[in-house]
């Protein structure tokens, strides 16, 4: 059976808005076709797409698998079964959500099969599905499971009871199978349990229709003994029996043998490098997860798996067609730099040592490394590992010095060598040994960023990242600082600011200072604060530390305070807490716990999270650390202004068919609770949703009180600032017919992402500066500070207006995430394996304008995760011996939709200002020429030989000393083609005749659901007699919404069809709010209210907004126990609202 292109058209489509490249677009949906139809047939079990870095391999298998699923047999569509394996955490995240994305829009047909009627997966797609740790899943139902490579692993972490987790995950029928086991393998045994553990899990776990192995180069080592417990492990789960197994598990329990079965009934394997040394690689990776494939007992693998390697691979590369040039391949729009320098020019000269004390520095580095090779019979070293070619800052902790956890040594042959020096020079000039190739590159990335580019820079050592991110990140501290210096004047709190600011080199020691000193007075004058102590759990010195750094940041100028920062910076150093200095402190400590008394906590509109790094970027710490006490007040205090809402009044004077019912806007009056301006804001604005009406003419505005006239800051920007974008804007997404229902959707999302940047990103520093100076025209004065002083934060403004669909569907499918994405924003990001940070946030921020301009990274972000929008210029700084690995990493931003992308077509044709960026910082005449050389040759070796993997590279991963380097390779830019694109697959028989014919329809169809919305829509309206909003029915999107009169209470009411658990299954949510996410976050009265609310068989429901009860009904509800069940959801979110808010909710 064969699924021809007219018919698959009908199913999906790769390209529905124009998005990407027709060309690109129309190449992915010939190779689904191709892989479709080849999975189709019986015979057929494995198929590898090796496309190149940023062809959409990740499109390509969700097309195949969703046409697989499609045509699924009636037995098996509801309970099919896709599972994921990925490599990384991030990317389990990454593939749920572009699963997600591509039902809602690539695939076609509502056919209740792969998507439903409502729009989204029938397969469960949540991350309910990712599956952190290794165990099954449930039968019953369709779904997409995503596992990681690490869950196969199975961690022994000393003190964690290992073995009695895996024995929780199995049914209790093997349990007594498992603890047996656990007596027979000990020791060095083990691991004979944890692959009896596997073969448990292959009976227990569901058939797998289709199994997608991403980044499956990674299980290229097979499955011998000699490999990694992961690969032993997931070979076993999948049914793979080894001859070993018989003697040491099937021989103690033969009662399992006949149970085990292969488990993954097709396999799609992803990879753009397939192989490193040879295609017995393939062979090897098939090995871990099919018990029987064609090439198993295989005598000659490598002439084998060439003879057929057309009938299973196909493998891609990027090409674009230009209106001038033509069609262009990858390597043609890309220029590499590759005389080692770091200034962007057609024809730069090559990094030279021109300071006479740098030169004679890097000679003797030179000279003693040189010595030391000799000294031990070596002449060559490994490709970047010589710490020397990156930093001269060395590691004296047993952490380790390299990411890749494959380096053999993980500390630097030179490492010993720089250390010696590094002390010696610094003993001697006391400061910092200078590195001409770091700080060539730093005042090239500092340029850059003053014309908001972005660079994405990639190094060997995890210090290098810590160096690189605290060095630029001064320079751009500087240059921020000198942008508001001119408003300092007279003004206390900025002198304050300034203080801090000059002061933040030491605030570490000073830091050290304070904490001795609270411990001291504690010490001393315990019994003396005792009005600190709250109960049994209070830490009293804790918070005389935590009052002694608030006390110390005060921006007032006493003759005691003044002393008490002079004396804690003299004790720098020092072994000792004087008591001068402990007297004053108590003095102190006791004066400002009176002022405290009385003051009232302002109470926070969103969470403020702390930067996970405390000695980050400065302007971001001075407002997110209680270190920097009127800081972080701002930051606090910010969240209680308007500032950022938008008065939608105004939106009428730009959507001439929007306009407001002016009666119900002749006056306003607030609670006792809606105390601040936002949340008086919030008032407003919703009841101006409340009166929105449309194509009315005889509106009388002058009837509307002056409370619903005012405007905010962002009033202001959008109409002083944004207008021409805006305008734009609103023009292509205001749609009368639907009342603008997605309007409004898409109007919250960006006015969420322009609160994100005012809040955590580049708007932050401009506000601060325009409250210090004018409290009551602050949206006057921001205004201003934006156009003199910050206007690189308005091109980003404009930026996300223009290009917000792109940002929307890049970085937020789920748009809960953004405001939570875009918290900790900083200018300079570093992200390796020892940092903290969320690397999926870090890589969400930087495909958007603004913060971050520049990201240091290690070998974390070469795979998985797309840095592309508005990033062409990449830094190989330090270097990879894999041509492969190099690939990889400039394949982050050499992506379909990549910045450089959008550039070459819009111009036609290659030029230098459009080409993709990719640089290779080397200092001319050292020792790193050699290894360069041997990498570009390599790299060019890889090019000729990457469209043909029969071919295989030289794979020496060092480099010699003794080497006369006189030209180095040129790169490669003649039109590249490859031998097994789609176009020469051989895989399918040639005796397909019968053709397939899409799926009609199965299960409710959308007439039927609207209908009986339609039905609850007018019950609702019956049922209840007053509203503060009237009912809206939006047939598009399966949803009613009403705010009810509820003896003069708001009860907001939500009634929308969502997905059942059973296959076809479709039920009526019905949901009422009870606050907002932020009036109740105490975990304890959450979890209260959920267990009240379950004993009630009712839900909870916290979404990124609000808090929830939420119904789940059948459609075939009679409509009188519907309405009550509907009077009982919002009585309950009423009642609870009261209870734990203790006022009414404005919504």
């Amino acid at each position: 059976m064969i699924l021809n292109e007219a018919e698959a058209r009908k199913i999906i489509n790769l390209n529905p808005y124009g998005a990407i490249d027709a060309d690109i677009a129309e190449r992915q949906f010939q190779v689904i076709i191709k892989g479709f139809n080849y999975l189709m047939q019986k015979e057929s079990e494995i198929l590898y797409i090796a496309d190149e870095v940023g062809l959409g391999k990740t499109y390509v298998a969700l097309g195949i698998a969703s046409l697989l699923r499609h045509f699924a047999s009636i037995d098996r569509m509801g309970i099919y079964k896709d599972v994921i394996l990925v490599p990384k955490q991030n990317l389990q995240y990454k593939w749920i959500k572009e699963i997600n994305n591509f039902i809602k829009h690539n695939y076609l047909q509502e056919c209740n099969i792969v998507k439903s009627v409502l729009g989204s997966p029938i397969g469960g797609c949540s991350t309910e599905n990712i599956h952190h740790h290794l165990g099954s899943f449930n039968a019953n139902t369709p779904s997409y499971e995503i596992y990681r490579n690490t869950s196969f692993s199975i961690a022994t972490t000393e003190g964690f009871d290992w073995k009695l987790k895996l024995e929780n995950t199995l049914p209790e029928a093997y349990k007594p199978i498992f603890r047996k086991a656990c007596d027979l393998y000990k020791g060095e045994s083990e691991i004979y349990l944890k692959r009896l553990f596997a073969f448990l899990l292959n009976i227990i776990l569901p058939k797998i229709d289709l199994l997608i192995v991403d980044e499956a180069h990674n299980f290229k080592h097979g499955i011998g003994n000699d490999v990694s417990y992961r690969n032993q492990i997931v070979s076993r789960v999948m049914g793979v029996i080894q001859p070993e197994d018989e003697e040491y598990i099937f021989s103690k329990f033969p009662e399992l043998k006949p149970l085990i079965t292969q488990k993954a009934k097709k396999v799609i394997f992803l990879s753009a490098t397939p192989i490193d040394n040879g295609l017995y690689e393939l062979k090897q990776q098939l090995d871990c997860f099919l018990p029987n494939h064609k090439f198993k007992n295989s005598e000659d693998i490598d002439a084998d798996i060439k003879a057929q390697l057309s009938s299973f691979m196909i493998r891609g590369l990027m090409k674009i067609n230009l209106e001038h040039d033509g069609i262009v391949s990858r390597n043609m729009y890309r220029h590499e730099h590759r005389k080692g320098n770091v200034e962007k020019s057609q024809n730069a000269r090559p990094q030279y040592i021109d300071d006479d004390l740098e030169s004679i520095i890097i000679g003797l580095l030179q000279f003693k490394t040189l010595k030391h090779f000799d000294e031990s019979n070596n002449k060559n070293f490994e490709i970047g590992m010589l710490a020397g070619f990156e930093t001269f800052k060395t590691n004296n902790s047993d952490e380790p010095e390299f990411e890749d956890s494959s380096v053999r040594k993980n500390k630097s042959e030179d490492h010993d060598i720089i250390q010696q020096i590094a002390s010696s020079y610094f003993e001697t000039f006391n400061k910092h040994l200078p590195h001409p190739k770091q700080d060539n590159l730093i005042r090239v990335l500092f340029d850059g960023i003053k014309t908001s580019q972005k660079s994405l820079v990639f190094v060997r050592r995890i210090a290098s990242v810590i160096e690189l991110e605290r060095k630029l990140t001064n320079e751009v501290e500087n240059w921020h600082y000198s942008k508001i210096k001119k408003y300092f004047r007279g003004n206390p709190r900025l002198k304050q600011l300034q203080v801090a600011f000059k002061e933040r080199h030491i605030i570490t020691e000073i830091e050290d200072v304070l904490n001795s000193l609270s411990a001291k007075i504690y010490e001393y004058y315990k019994r003396d604060f005792d009005y600190l102590y709250v109960d049994e759990e209070t830490n009293v010195q804790l918070k005389i530390h935590e009052f002694l750094f608030e006390i110390y940041n005060l921006e007032d100028s006493t003759s005691d305070l003044n002393k008490f920062r002079e004396l804690v910076k003299d004790h720098i150093r020092l072994l000792i807490i004087k008591s001068d200095l402990r007297e004053l402190s108590k003095k102190l400590l006791n004066w400002y716990h009176g002022m405290q008394e009385g003051i009232e906590e302002i109470e926070e509109e969103h969470n403020l999270e702390i930067a996970e790094d405390s000695f980050g970027y400065f302007f971001s710490t001075y407002f997110s650390s209680k270190r920097y006490l009127e800081g972080f007040n701002f930051r606090k205090r910010s969240s209680t202004k308007d500032w950022y809402r938008f008065n939608i009044y105004h939106l009428k004077t730009v959507i001439p068919d929007l306009q407001f019912d002016a009666s119900k806007l002749t006056s306003i009056e607030f609670s006792l609770k809606e105390k601040t301006e936002a949340k008086r804001m919030d008032v407003i604005i919703e009841k101006l949703y409340e009166s929105i009406v449309v194509n009315r003419i005889d509106v009388n505005d002058n009837l509307v009180a002056s409370e619903f006239r005012k405007k905010t800051f962002f009033n202001h920007l959008f109409e002083k600032v944004l207008q021409v974008e805006f305008n734009q804007w609103i023009i292509n997404k205001w749609d009368v017919d639907q009342v603008g229902s997605d309007f409004w959707s898409d109007f919250s999302a960006l006015i969420e992402i322009f609160q994100g940047i005012f809040r955590n990103g580049s708007g932050l520093l401009g506000a601060y500066v325009a409250e210090c100076l004018a409290k009551n025209e602050f949206e006057y004065q921001l205004v201003e500070i934006l156009q003199n002083s910050f206007p690189e934060v308005i091109i980003e403004l404009k930026q996300i207006i223009i290009d917000f669909d792109k940002i929307i569907a890049t970085n937020f499918g789920n748009r809960n995430n953004i405001q939570r994405t875009l918290y900790g924003q900083n200018p300079i990001i570093g992200v390796s394996g020892n940092h903290r940070r969320d690397v999926s946030r870090v890589a969400t921020q930087f495909r958007m304008p603004g913060f971050p301009y520049v990201l240091f990274t290690t070998d974390v972000l070469k795979e998985g995760e797309d840095l592309h929008l508005y990033c062409k210029d990449v830094y190989h700084y330090g270097i990879a011996w894999n041509p492969s690995d190099m690939e990889q990493r400039t394949g982050r931003i050499d992506r379909i939709n990549s910045s450089s992308y959008f550039q070459l077509k819009g111009d036609g044709e290659i030029k230098f200002n459009n080409a993709l960026q990719v640089f290779y910082p080397y200092l001319a005449d050292t020792l790193e020429v050699n290894q360069v050389a041997k990498v570009f040759n390599k790299m060019n070796k890889f090019i000729e030989t990457f469209y043909d993997p029969t071919e295989v590279g030289e794979k020496d991963t060092k480099a010699a000393t003794d080497d006369i380097i006189k030209e180095i390779p040129s790169q490669i830019k003649s039109f590249l083609s490859s031998k097994y694109d789609y176009e020469t697959f051989e895989g399918l028989s040639l005796h397909a005749k019968v053709e397939l014919n899409s799926n009609e329809n199965i299960g409710l169809k959308r007439e039927y659901l609207v209908s009986k919305l339609k039905s609850v829509f007018d019950g609702v309206t019956q049922y209840f007699t007053t509203f503060f909003t009237n009912p809206v029915l939006n047939e598009r999107r399966f949803l009613i919404t009403a705010n009810i009169n509820l003896d003069n209470r708001r009860a907001p009411l939500i009634i929308e069809l969502i997905k059942g658990e059973v296959f076809d299954e479709i039920l009526f949510s019905i949901q009422s709010i009870i606050c907002r996410n932020t009036e109740l976050r105490s975990r304890r009265d959450r979890d209260e209210i959920k267990l009240f609310l379950n004993d009630k068989s009712l839900n909870l429901l916290e979404n990124n907004d609000f808090l929830l009860v939420q119904k789940k009904m059948s459609l075939e509800t009679e409509m009188n126990e519907l309405m009550l069940v509907l009077n009982n959801v919002i009585q309950i979110a009423d009642n609870l609202e009261e209870e734990y808010i203790g006022s009414d909710l404005e919504i």
